[in-house]
Parts: structure tokens; C-alpha cells; sequence
């Protein structure tokens, strides 16, 4: 938990697997503000885009989406929002 109460470890979760076998996929910082959260976004022809959303602040937002090569930051400014 962050020091404000926030969960800010993200795992994946597989449905109908014990809950303790979710692998961690992102860590945030005890010392954010708000806490980090992922979330998937599919679309009509199948594709699917996995992004995480990191609260550092209260008024400054990460957001990096899930690439072969692990999770890259998206070019968004921090103090403009996100799509979480």
C-alpha cells in the first residue's frame, strides 16, 4: 500500500486460477500519492491493448501500455489525465 492507502503493486490475475498464482506486472512507489491500476481494452475485431495507469500524484498521472518488450511509457503529460 502506498503511504495514502492506495494498492500500488498490478498483477494478472487468470480466471478460475488460485488468486495466489497472479504473477506481479508492474510495481508503482510506496511513495505515490495514489495508487497504480491496469486495465485491458478490447475491441470489435479481437485486438486487445493492456495499459497501466500510475497515480503519482494527485494531479499528475503515468500511463504506459503492455509491448512485447514489457510496459512502455506513453508520450501523454502527466497533468493532462488519463483514459483510467
Amino acid at each position: 500500500m502506498t503511504q495514502s492507502g492506495y494498492a500500488f503493486v498490478v498483477k494478472e490475475w487468470k480466471r478460475g486460477t488460485p488468486l495466489e498464482s497472479a504473477k506481479e506486472i508492474f510495481r508503482g512507489a510506496a511513495s505515490d500519492q495514489v495508487g497504480s491500476s491496469g486495465f485491458t481494452l478490447h475491441d470489435a475485431q479481437g485486438h486487445s491493448l493492456t495499459a497501466i495507469r500510475r497515480g503519482v500524484t494527485f494531479f499528475t498521472t503515468e500511463v504506459q501500455v503492455r509491448t512485447p518488450q514489457g510496459f512502455k511509457p506513453l508520450a501523454i503529460p502527466a497533468k493532462s489525465g488519463s483514459p483510467a
